[in-house]
């Protein structure tokens, strides 16, 4: 698409987020976070796959982590205590590349200063060329959290979009819950909360999709109302891997019981995690 809000962290200012976010539901800063931490964290990263991928082979895993790593790819350092570098948390690194940076801000601004980060949500993804590509889809929905506006901060560990699948998204901000198929007795990964590529492209126009090709030390914000998939191309031979972060107003989650939640409040100079 023609100008796509695709902007450089030294660039743009936490107001001018918030503003792109209203108006395409969606953005991305460059250059925002160490990327030599972010090497050191994917070194860790690596290594926890890896070992998950030994003991997969040995028949070892659990049920459970046989669901979350292979059927899903992901690692959650909020119920597990990895660690990286020298001897530094994971969870605490995630966070911190939130609300040590202008992206804290955004939160206050276009969420609240009282928040609730979702933690079944918030975990580091691994996503191999064999997999399913996920199809198009609202966070919202995935979720089952209709009437709950997220913010999801999707930081890629590696380059993505060239030899690895990265993220197709339409920069168009979306008010409502769309349709879309299947059933939860499917089998299919994904299709009972997939939007039908035709209803897609009769409402936004397939060729309206954006393709940012991602490095690490960069972020994509999208609001949770905003559809995407993951874009997986026959030339991609590499995985990828990323993490994510969802926040939500604590206000509207204080019912969901049945849904982890960790709690900040954003506080003058820095957060409060209660």
């Amino acid at each position: 698409m023609r100008n796509p809000p695709d902007y450089t962290a030294d660039e743009i200012s936490s107001t001018d987020i918030v503003m792109a976010i209203k108006k395409h539901g969606c953005c991305v800063i460059r250059n925002l976070i160490s990327q030599q931490d972010l090497s050191s964290f994917l070194a860790s990263s690596n290594q926890i796959y890896a070992d998950f991928d030994q003991r997969n082979e040995h028949g070892e895993l659990t049920e459970r982590e046989q669901r979350h790593c292979y059927r899903y790819g992901i690692l959650r350092p909020f119920e597990v205590d990895y660690r990286f570098g020298e001897d530094r948390s994971m969870k605490q690194f995630m966070i911190d590349c939130v609300m040590q940076s202008k992206l804290r801000e955004v939160l206050r601004s276009y969420l609240s200063a009282q928040l609730s980060m979702l933690v079944p949500s918030t975990h580091i993804r691994r996503v191999a060329p064999s997999n399913r590509p996920v199809p198009f889809h609202q966070d919202s929905s995935v979720m089952g959290l209709t009437n709950t506006t997220i913010l999801n901060f999707w930081f890629p560990l590696e380059k993505a979009g060239i030899d690895s699948p990265t993220v197709e998204v339409f920069p168009f901000v979306q008010y409502k819950i769309w349709e879309h198929g299947g059933s939860k007795s499917s089998k299919v990964l994904y299709s009972n909360l997939e939007i039908p590529e035709a209803l897609v492209d009769e409402k936004l126009g397939l060729e309206n999709g954006w393709v940012p090709i991602m490095s690490p030390g960069d972020v994509l914000i999208l609001q949770s109302r905003t559809v995407h998939r993951t874009h997986m191309t026959p030339t991609m031979t590499k995985s990828r891997q990323d993490f994510e972060l969802r926040f939500a107003r604590r206000e509207q989650m204080k019912d969901r019981t049945d849904i982890g939640q960790v709690q900040f409040d954003i506080i003058e100079g820095g957060y409060a995690r209660l």
